[in-house]
């Protein structure tokens, strides 16, 4: 694959990281492998995740993801190796005022930059369950701050509440047809397992409060 996605090095470096607590060095060379990638495509001009490359090492500046301004936080934000390489909270405040959107009843996070143009952008569910686990975290990891990251929790709870089916799960969107055609994605307003389960882990950390 000529592509590379600063999401997904996010996540392969949390999977590496625990494997290498397992496995050993090889996994710890490859947390790290995934992680510098992920801290080189910080854009430290406009406080944001770019989304990754498109072809060798050009920067995929078409599109920018919400998932890429919440994964680095969740994962190598936590780390000991990488929790100061860059400003991680300055991608949420950008995400904040860059992908957030209104559809119908629903205020919330949209998929990307290219999904918010739409002429009726929608809120994509999993996104803001992210940012919910991420609010959840920075309300205690910064008890005292400018910003009240943690009073933010239930408002973003009561969207994914409002946005589930009879506690069977969460919609993937606001309505349907939340388009991305540059990155390949495309949701409709139908239950899905991504949403559901971070919604799931956002009530599993209020219940360790």
């Amino acid at each position: 694959m000529t592509a590379r996605s600063t999401e997904e090095n996010s996540s392969y470096f949390q999977l590496n990281e625990q494997l290498a607590s397992l496995f050993g060095q090889t996994y710890a060379n490859r947390a790290t492998w995934a992680g510098t990638f992920v801290i080189a495509l910080f854009d430290q001009m406009g406080g944001k995740f770019w989304t990754g490359t498109s072809s060798g090492d050009t920067i995929n500046a078409s599109s920018v993801p919400l998932d890429a301004q919440t994964m680095p936080f969740l994962t190598l934000g936590q780390s000991q190796q990488y929790q100061s390489a860059v400003n991680y909270v300055g991608a949420i405040t950008w995400a904040e005022s860059n992908l957030t959107v209104t559809d119908g009843s629903f205020t919330g996070f949209t998929y990307s930059t290219v999904s918010k143009s739409q002429s009726q952008p929608r809120v994509w569910f999993e996104g803001v369950a992210q940012v919910c686990v991420v609010y959840e975290l920075l309300g205690r990891l910064e008890p005292v701050s400018s910003n009240p990251w943690g009073a933010k929790v239930a408002g973003c709870l009561q969207t994914l509440e409002n946005a589930s089916v009879d506690g069977t799960g969460v919609l993937a969107a606001s309505s349907d047809d939340l388009e991305d055609p540059i990155l390949n994605a495309y949701y409709d307003a139908r239950l899905a397992v991504a949403p559901t389960s971070w919604a799931v882990r956002v009530r599993s950390l209020l219940s360790l409060r």
